[in-house]
């Protein structure tokens, strides 16, 4: 696991019949230096260490490769990451990590939602 000053993450969707609303940026959007987007963010975590090691994992991508890079994520790794979700939110830890978890379980939820009823593209994107 690799620690950053700063991460934070964000679960994005494009569809056709919603209008873009772009992400919030840091700090729920005190702080707009976060890169810009013309997708609707479905989802955002500050921090979450464990999620991001398992995200590129999954997505077979460095740390280093995907700082302000949007990565498209498909329903396998989707389901994936909301079973790693799931399985890991569980455990009985009352860690930070553990609460970006359980969040990750209703963002990767919406995400499956929106990929099979409206054939949204989600992405996921990261700022560190």
């Amino acid at each position: 696991m690799v620690t950053f000053v700063g991460l934070d993450m964000y679960l994005l969707a494009e569809r056709k019949d919603q209008k873009s609303q772009g992400v919030r940026g840091a700090c729920d959007g005190l702080i707009p230096l976060a890169p810009s987007t013309t997708k609707e963010e479905i989802g955002y975590w500050r921090k979450a260490y464990t999620l991001m090691d398992e995200i590129c994992r999954i997505c077979n991508v460095d740390y280093e490769e995907i700082n302000c890079e949007e990565i498209e994520l498909n329903e396998e790794q989707i389901e994936e990451l909301l079973n790693f979700c799931t399985c890991c939110s569980n455990v009985d830890n009352d860690s930070y990590d553990m609460y970006r978890l359980k969040d990750g379980i209703n963002y990767f939820s919406t995400a499956l939602e929106l990929m099979r009823k409206y054939n949204a593209k989600i992405y996921f994107m990261c700022w560190y």
